[in-house]
């Protein structure tokens, strides 16, 4: 495993009101590794996203702080980290990086 976790690019994450997903991929977005967890953003204490996320990646990985993380599911809703107007479907590759919302992490890297 710990060769695979050196081919980590980026992560994925899927963060719902009841569970949390995160995918580790590769620069040719292949599968390397995922974590689940009973960590719903309802969940999360004081709306702390930022803390619980940092939680919840320490314990999975080591150097997720260099990492680009990609997020979906309610992190972009009004109960979530921030609330992000839908891509109403069908939707274009292009239209739907267009309603993404770009943020930084406190330990400095771009989600």
């Amino acid at each position: 495993m710990e060769k695979a976790r050196e081919q980590i690019h980026h992560l994925i994450i899927d963060w719902g009101t009841t569970n949390f997903r995160a995918f580790a991929m590769s620069d040719t977005d292949q599968l390397i590794e995922v974590k689940e967890a009973p960590m719903g953003l309802l969940q999360v204490p004081n709306s702390e996203f930022a803390t619980a996320l940092e939680v919840l990646l320490n314990d999975w990985l080591d150097d997720y702080k260099s990492l680009p993380i990609y997020m979906a599911g309610m992190v972009g809703s009004m109960k979530g980290w921030v609330n992000v107007d839908y891509a109403h479907a069908p939707v274009s590759a292009p239209d739907l990086v267009a309603k993404a919302h770009v943020f930084a992490l406190p330990w400095g890297h771009k989600p």
